[in-house]
C-alpha cells in the first residue's frame, strides 16, 4: 500500500512538473445522455475531471468500471469532481444506460464520441498500418485543462482510491 501511494505520489509531481511545460489541452467535444454539448478539457478550467474512455456498453468490463467509479458518487461529488465518460456508443444509448445504471448526473456524465474524435485525439483508438484498429481503455484526471494522471491499457483502470487521492491533492 505505502507503494503504491509513493508511485501515485511520484507520478503527481512528475506530471506537475511537465504540464508546465505542455500547452493547455484541448480536446473534441463529445455529447452527453441529455444531448449537451460537453468541452472536457473546459469542464476542468473550474473542476477536477475524471474522464474515461471505454470501449461502449456491450463491453462488460467497461461496466464494470463505470458501476465502480458510481458506487463511489459521493466521494467524488465531495471532493468537487466530475465524471465525464465516452464511448462510441449514440446518445440513446448514453442515455438508456445512464438510467439503467442510475448514473448521478450532476457528478457523471455518460458521453458520446460516435466519431471517435475524442478517443483518437486522447490515443485511444489508434489506426494501425495494416488497417486494423487498436482500441484501448483510458482514464485521465485534468484540472486546468493540465493532465494530472492518464493511463491506457487494453483493460479498465479499476482503482477509484487512487483516483479520489489524485483528486484530493489537486484541490
Amino acid at each position: 500500500m505505502i507503494r503504491i501511494v509513493y508511485a501515485i505520489v511520484l507520478l503527481f509531481f512528475l506530471h506537475t512538473a511537465a504540464r508546465a511545460q505542455h500547452p493547455a489541452l484541448r480536446l473534441p467535444l463529445v455529447l452527453s445522455a441529455d444531448s449537451t454539448v460537453i468541452d472536457i478539457a473546459a469542464v476542468s478550467d473550474s473542476t477536477p475531471v475524471i474522464a474515461i474512455r471505454f470501449l461502449g456498453s456491450m463491453c462488460t468490463h467497461c461496466m464494470q468500471q463505470l458501476v465502480k467509479f458510481q458506487e463511489y458518487t459521493s466521494e467524488f461529488r465531495a471532493s468537487g469532481a466530475r465524471i465525464i465518460a465516452f464511448s462510441e456508443n449514440d446518445v440513446e444509448k448514453c442515455l438508456q444506460v445512464t438510467q439503467q445504471y442510475k448514473f448521478a448526473r450532476d457528478v457523471f456524465s455518460l458521453c458520446s464520441d460516435v466519431d471517435n474524435r475524442t478517443s483518437r485525439a486522447l490515443g485511444t483508438t489508434i489506426y494501425e498500418r495494416n488497417g486494423s484498429v487498436t482500441e484501448l481503455h483510458g482514464i485521465l484526471v485534468l484540472h486546468k485543462r493540465a493532465v494530472i494522471f492518464e493511463h491506457y491499457s487494453t483493460s479498465p483502470f479499476m482503482d477509484h482510491v487512487s483516483i479520489l487521492q489524485i483528486i484530493t491533492s489537486v484541490r
